[in-house]
């Protein structure tokens, strides 16, 4: 007998998600018109209609903290997007730390998510670091340069602790009632991990699909006006 693998990534229907971040319908509805918000794997919007992953609240969150240091949800939400896979990858390396359920680990341990945004003639330049307090900056400003060999100006910078962003979702999630199951992502040692990956691939493709209808239902609808 075959048997059925179990589903890896983790979902939670909306109210549940709406009570994990404090989020009211028209709120979140609001933030995701006005692409103030990010999902998991650099989703502008949830995959499919009625429920959200795990590790969108934790994207959702993610963006929330870093608007609030930036004081634009907008750049946060482009931050979290474009660069998905590197705080995945820094979630990965918190969780590797037996100690990230219980406390959160002295400063110069952490790592960091930092958001760099230069406003200048050119435009508007979003960029991260990730790493260490000193490894993220320095990895910022290597990404700076890719993006802007010319140079300009000095970007601002917001980093983010990554043990504070999970810390607050335990948090919220103790606080809430609203059961997460943890550890949010998988190790590659894990037998399971390719099957991990595949999910995610097909979830970006879900949500990208997801997209592409409802732009399309939109313009159908402007249309008719």
């Amino acid at each position: 007998m075959i048997e059925t693998p179990v589903q890896l990534l983790r979902t939670m229907p909306t109210p549940a998600f709406l009570k994990l971040l404090g989020f009211t319908s028209t709120g979140l509805s609001q933030r995701t018109y006005n692409k103030e918000v990010s999902f998991a794997f650099g989703g502008q919007i949830n995959a499919i209609k009625g429920e959200y992953l795990e590790l969108d609240a934790l994207a959702a969150l993610l963006t929330s903290l870093v608007g609030h240091r930036a004081k634009s949800l907008k750049d946060a939400a482009a931050a979290v997007r474009m660069y998905w896979r590197e705080w995945l990858a820094l979630v990965q390396e918190c969780e590797r730390d037996p100690r990230y359920t219980k406390e959160i680990v002295p400063g110069p341990e952490q790592h960091f998510f930092a958001v760099g945004v230069v406003i200048d003639s050119k435009g508007r330049t979003i960029v991260c670091g990730t790493g260490s307090m000193s490894g993220c900056l320095t990895n910022l400003y290597e990404n700076y340069r890719k993006v802007r060999p010319d140079g300009g100006l000095a970007p601002s910078i917001f980093p983010v602790s990554m043990e504070a962003v999970l810390h607050q979702l335990r948090t919220n999630s103790r606080e809430n009632k609203v059961p997460l199951r943890l550890p949010l992502t998988m190790q590659p040692d894990d037998p399971k991990y390719p099957q991990w990956l595949d999910e995610i691939e097909a979830h970006r493709q879900i949500a990208s699909a997801r997209i592409k209808t409802t732009a399309a239902k939109i313009k159908r609808q402007r249309a008719m006006v």
